[in-house]
């Protein structure tokens, strides 16, 4: 400040409003970085959430460019037309500029459209005055093109078909004696969608009907949520809308929660006696997941308890409950209240499968829909169904089939106290829950060459879908007995793994195979 006459409290007042100017500004110099900071905090988060996206979109590129490399030179030995190179030696064509033409072609595939790649090749042909079409393949006979056209149906072969078969197969005894295939069994290679995203086998899908979401889960560790009725509009070439981390090891169980969009997945611990379920909230349709900003976190919480493997979850029918059964011998109630209160919880009950001293291994577990939620039924390591009271853990009855393999899945008939099994010895066996343990069994099927992976009952309780290691889905008639038809999906097999899981859904019937694929029936019975 300026020393001139002033008097000293006249410079006192001064130097005072002088501190507190300098310290407002101070202030709002604390403000404005406090806020650029955060700022900065924000970009770099978008940023690391864009370079991870870029990774697994790097990741999946060169995935998909090895996989069509692949399948180009294995089909260009058997389907493209050969070029001699003696005769382009007499020609003015330069081999070494239709070899510069071809690898240039080769090179835009991966990053070229499907329907455009023959127009690619085409303008390229025209820049060294070739005609394409003297380069374009043999015509179809007209045999295969007629069957092409009719959606391939063949027919059982003559030797595994008896004279009696002619007509409709007629229902199954209730003596338990499994049914040949008849005539009218139809093998077809139905038009299909296949969603290709996950990295490894898919082990279970789950379906929630009200909005048409299909969640698959596998051995990648990562849970997806597809839009079927986008896919089926756009083709193959779609992205599951939504993919949940969390898993470090394989997901071998889903459950959704329909009246809440909430997914519970589970599978292999991360680490011993550590085995954790999770919850997730499934976003609505518009939900983005190339978006720079996200709702949030789409964890709910995780539920705690299980020591060894999850194999399989339930829902129970009025939304209330979660039955989960383990390698760790228990079968486990959970209440999806208890996850308001906190992001772990606990199980309500926890019950041991057996009888007369020995504990069973529970495989499978699924409610029975007429008892609302007061009974659950395991399926065990042993083939045995085991019906319990989800209150109190008394063990009701126990139907066990001699000679059974494994169960692998089981559903519960939505209208009847009807359970349906899937065995892994290659039948699928119906059980009427209200007779005796002897007499329970009224339906034996064995329609499959290998183990039956999967076993499912359509919203209208007319057809179950079975899925099998044979590569075949086969669609049944609950009320007569009768195989309806078969589906072959075409995954590709993994070690003896084909197929290890079947839905229907509200678009048709749905398959996940060891090969990562989820492949879509639209034109089979929906579920309602």
């Amino acid at each position: 400040l300026p020393m001139s006459g002033k008097p000293i409290d006249e410079l006192v007042r001064d130097l005072v409003q002088y501190d507190r100017k300098w310290e407002r500004e101070r202030l709002e110099f604390a403000v404005v970085k406090n806020q650029l900071e955060s700022e900065l905090v924000t970009v770099r988060a978008e940023l690391a959430a864009a370079e991870s996206v870029n990774r697994d979109l790097r990741r999946r590129v060169v995935m998909l460019e090895v996989a069509l490399r692949q399948e180009r030179r294995r089909t260009s030995d058997e389907h493209s037309p050969s070029i001699d190179r003696a005769e382009l030696n007499g020609s003015s064509v330069d081999p070494q500029a239709l070899d510069k033409a071809l690898q240039h072609f080769e090179d835009r595939i991966p990053r070229a459209r499907q329907l455009r790649c023959k127009d690619v090749l085409i303008q390229h042909l025209k820049q060294l005055q070739l005609d394409p079409s003297e380069l374009a393949p043999e015509p179809l006979d007209e045999t295969f093109q007629k069957e092409l056209l009719s959606g391939l149906r063949v027919q059982p072969p003559e030797s595994d078909v008896n004279e009696a078969d002619e007509g409709q197969p007629g229902p199954v005894e209730d003596s338990g004696l499994a049914q040949p295939i008849g005539r009218t069994q139809t093998l077809r290679a139905a038009q299909s969608v296949r969603l290709r995203s996950h990295l490894d086998g898919i082990r279970c899908i789950a379906v929630d009907p009200d909005s048409g979401i299909v969640v698959s889960a596998g051995e990648d560790g990562l849970v997806k949520g597809w839009r079927l009725g986008a896919a089926l509009r756009e083709g193959e070439d779609v992205e599951s809308y939504i993919s949940l981390r969390g898993h470090t090891e394989a997901v071998l169980a889903v459950a959704c929660l329909p009246q809440d969009m909430v997914v519970f997945s589970a599978g292999i611990p991360a680490a011993p006696r550590e085995s954790v379920i999770h919850a997730w909230r499934l976003p609505d349709h518009t939900y983005d997941a190339y978006a720079a900003k996200h709702p949030g976190d789409q964890r709910l919480g995780r539920l705690v308890g299980h020591t060894d493997s999850v194999w399989s979850l339930a829902v129970s029918y009025s939304g209330r409950f979660l039955a989960s059964a383990s390698a760790d011998t228990t079968v486990r109630i959970w209440s999806k209240e208890a996850l308001r209160d906190a992001e772990t919880a606990n199980e309500i009950r926890s019950f041991s499968v057996g009888r007369d001293g020995v504990v069973e291994v529970p495989s499978a577990v699924c409610w029975l829909s007429t008892d609302g939620d007061r009974k659950i039924v395991a399926g065990c390591v042993s083939g045995a169904c085991v019906v319990l009271d989800s209150e109190t853990g008394v063990q009701l009855s126990q139907l066990r089939p001699e000679n059974s393999g494994c169960i692998a899945s089981l559903r519960s008939h939505p209208l009847e106290p009807i359970l349906a099994s899937a065995f892994v010895d290659g039948f699928v066996r119906l059980y009427d829950v209200r007779l005796s343990e002897t007499s329970a069994m009224v339906r034996e099927f064995r329609q499959h060459g290998d183990a039956v992976t999967c076993v499912d009952i359509n919203q209208g309780a007319s057809l179950l879908a079975t899925s099998s290691h044979d590569g075949l889905i086969r669609l049944l008639d609950v009320r007569q007995g009768a195989v309806l038809e078969a589906l072959e999906p075409h995954h590709r097999p993994k070690y003896d793994e084909l197929i290890h899981c079947v839905a229907f859904t509200p678009f048709g019937v749905v398959s996940g195979g060891a090969d990562g694929d989820l492949v879509v029936f639209p034109d089979t019975v929906p579920s309602c």
